[in-house]
């Protein structure tokens, strides 16, 4: 199934944890934690990875398998960059649920793709209205919140500041964003992509 993604990720300090976990307290309930493995491909020929003209290697398209539970999926994303913001601010991504993921990954080394790296993270998620606030613990990076707003017909401006008027409900007025996600944050170590945000 083709979607938009319009999400915001977040480093939370403990004070603000307790703030956004009070508060889904009160108007929703947690799923049940999953462990996720995300195998991401890159094609060795024509790769979907480039250096960045700010100094870092970057994507705009991806290959993923992810493996949950007993569950496994196949995606591909296509990212959209705010120069404004200087983030990906929305993304149109393509996924279906597969039998085997194992299957999957054999078929797709045997065409010649390459697993470029394996992300492992502890994902809790929550529903509130349209918005789906996940919760994520990755071993070598620690912990983050990512905000995702689930309105398949939602443009990246307007949908980036429902999601910041729904961080002021809960009772933000500055939150610390990452302007990529956990794959550029591995394959860069020591690159910064947190930046502070007044709501």
């Amino acid at each position: 199934m083709k979607i938009y993604e319009v999400e915001m990720k977040l480093q939370l300090d403990a004070d603000q944890t307790k703030l956004m976990n009070d508060w889904l307290a009160q108007h929703t309930k947690l799923e049940p934690t999953q462990t996720l493995q995300d195998y991401y491909f890159d094609n060795p020929y024509e790769s979907f990875f480039f250096d960045s003209p700010h100094g870092f290697i970057e994507y705009v398209k991806l290959l993923r398998v992810r493996q949950a539970g007993q569950q496994a999926f196949v995606t591909s994303k296509v990212r959209t960059f705010d120069e404004q913001l200087e983030a990906i601010v929305s993304c149109q991504e393509c996924e279906t649920q597969v039998v085997d993921g194992q299957a999957m990954m054999d078929l797709f080394l045997s065409l010649g793709y390459i697993v470029r790296l394996i992300v492992e993270k502890r994902r809790t998620v929550c529903r509130v209205g349209e918005f789906e606030v996940a919760f994520d613990e990755l071993p070598k990076l620690g912990s983050f919140v990512e905000i995702e707003l689930k309105d398949p017909q939602a443009l990246p401006g307007p949908g980036i500041a429902k999601i910041h008027d729904f961080l002021k409900k809960i009772g933000f007025s500055s939150v610390k964003t990452l302007s990529r996600g956990y794959l550029n944050i591995l394959l860069n170590p020591g690159h910064n992509f947190a930046k502070m945000l007044d709501l």
